[in-house]
C-alpha cells in the first residue's frame, strides 16, 4: 500500500515554480500503480478539485507596481486625474471616502499623470 500526502504548502511551492494545477494531476495519473488507473476516479475528485482551487487561489492575485495618490487639494481635482488616469488605462484602484480621494496609477503611467496634475496646478494659479 502506498500512501500519498498532499499539502497546500508543496502545491504552492510547485505553482511558484510555474507548474499548473493539471500537470500536478497528469503526473500524478502518470505515475500511478497501473491497478489504480483502471479505476474510474483514480484520484479522489475532492483532491483534484482543491488542487485546483489552490492554483486559482495563487492565480487571482496579480502583484502590480504602482503609485498612490492621496493629497488632492479638492474633490475636483481628484475626479480629473482620477479621469485621465481612466483614460490612459493607467488607473489600478480608486477610491473616495470621507471626501478624500486615493488613486493608485500604474507605474508606467505615474509620469503622464504627475505631468497632468501639474499642468492643471500651473493653468490654475
Amino acid at each position: 500500500m502506498a500512501v500519498l500526502t498532499i499539502r497546500r504548502e508543496s502545491i504552492r511551492a510547485a505553482l511558484l515554480k510555474g507548474i499548473t494545477a493539471e500537470q500536478i494531476l497528469g503526473y500524478l495519473r502518470t505515475n500511478s500503480h497501473p491497478q489504480a488507473r483502471t479505476r474510474a476516479h483514480w484520484i479522489p475528485p475532492t483532491v483534484a478539485d482543491q488542487i485546483r482551487l489552490w492554483q486559482s487561489e495563487r492565480d487571482r492575485i496579480n502583484p502590480q507596481a504602482g503609485v498612490l495618490y492621496d493629497s488632492f487639494s479638492s474633490l475636483s481635482e481628484y475626479e480629473a486625474t482620477r479621469a485621465y488616469a481612466n483614460d490612459l488605462d493607467v488607473l489600478l484602484y480608486s477610491a473616495l471616502h470621507n471626501g478624500n480621494g486615493m488613486l493608485v496609477v500604474s507605474a508606467a503611467g505615474h509620469e503622464k499623470v504627475v505631468d497632468f496634475v501639474k499642468r492643471r496646478a500651473r493653468s490654475a494659479a
